[in-house]
C-alpha cells in the first residue's frame, strides 16, 4: 500500500488530530497484553502506550490492538498497519487516514 509520507515523519498528532502532510503517519506504541480495562493514551510526540484486554497468544493481542488503534484515529481497521514488532511490546504501526 502505497504511501505519500514514508519517507517525511508525522508528528505529533495532537491526540485524534491529523497533521495533513500526508495520508498515513507512522507512531510507535507499547503493549501492555492482559491488561484488566483497554485504553490507548499519547505518551509524546509519535508514542503511544496501548493497554490491550486480550491475551498475547496466537494474535489475539494483534488484532485487539488494531481494533482500538482504528477506534482511537476514526480509521478503519484495514487503515491500521503493522510494520514491526508483531511479536514484541514495542510496535511500529501505520495509521492510514
Amino acid at each position: 500500500m502505497p504511501c505519500t509520507c514514508a519517507k517525511e515523519v508525522i508528528y505529533p498528532f495532537a491526540d485524534k488530530e491529523w497533521r495533513r502532510n500526508g495520508d498515513c503517519a507512522d507512531i510507535m506504541v507499547r503493549v501492555t497484553a492482559n491488561a484488566r480495562k483497554a485504553s490507548v493514551e499519547m505518551v509524546n510526540a509519535g508514542s503511544y502506550r496501548a493497554r490491550v484486554d486480550a491475551p498475547a497468544v496466537e494474535g489475539k493481542a494483534n488484532a485487539r490492538l488494531i481494533e482500538m488503534l482504528a477506534e482511537h484515529f476514526g480509521v478503519p481497521k484495514s487503515g491500521v498497519i503493522i510494520l514491526s514488532g508483531a511479536k514484541s511490546k514495542s510496535k511500529k504501526v501505520r495509521i492510514v487516514q
